[in-house]
């Protein structure tokens, strides 16, 4: 097996370059048969290093595209619904019209009652661990009847329902879902 022999070296090379916008590099080929490369495989490289340097460029664009998305879709999956990260996803670029839209939205401000004597008689660290048990339970119910969170104040969440989806019942969706909980 000529690959596997260490002694032996190779007799022919050529290499060619590989370059488009976001592209830069080399492919190398290598024989160990003398005067292996020519003119008619030269002229073949040549016809199909453009098409490779297209194709891996798109490669790349696409690779990059998709870790960006899985990022964003990470980041905002903490605060917005799956489904309307995929419906954001597939709409993609929005038109300007769009971002204009006049549409109800319904928003939800909800506070623990008391909050302020809460906190004054119980140690910090238990303030700020009950608060995260508060929020979590409250982002995942908002999330799973079609809310996004909008922010947190203090003690309070706030999300909007119809935005930046709507749906034709967002009041309900506040009124009945996220009432029972």
């Amino acid at each position: 097996d000529k690959l596997s022999s260490n002694t032996k070296s190779f007799s022919s090379y050529k290499s060619f370059p590989l370059f488009s916008e976001d592209l830069l590099g080399t492919v190398h080929m290598a024989s160990f048969e003398k005067q292996k490369f020519g003119t008619n495989i030269d002229e073949s490289i040549v016809f199909f290093q453009e098409k490779v340097s297209l194709f891996l460029a798109q490669a790349l664009h696409y690779k990059k595209a998709s870790q960006i998305e899985s990022r964003l879709r990470t980041a905002f999956s903490r605060f917005v619904p799956k489904e309307i990260i995929d419906e954001l996803a597939e709409v993609g670029d929005f038109e300007i019209g769009e971002i204009n839209d006049k549409r109800k939205v319904a928003v939800l401000i909800c506070d623990i009652r008391n909050f302020t004597t809460i906190s004054e008689i119980n140690q910090p660290e238990n303030v700020v661990s009950f608060l995260n048990g508060y929020f979590m339970r409250m982002v995942d119910v908002i999330k799973k009847h079609g809310g996004t969170i909008d922010k947190f104040m203090g003690d309070a969440v706030m999300a909007l329902f119809g935005a930046p989806v709507s749906y034709e019942d967002n009041a309900k969706r506040v009124k009945e879902e996220i009432g029972k909980h």
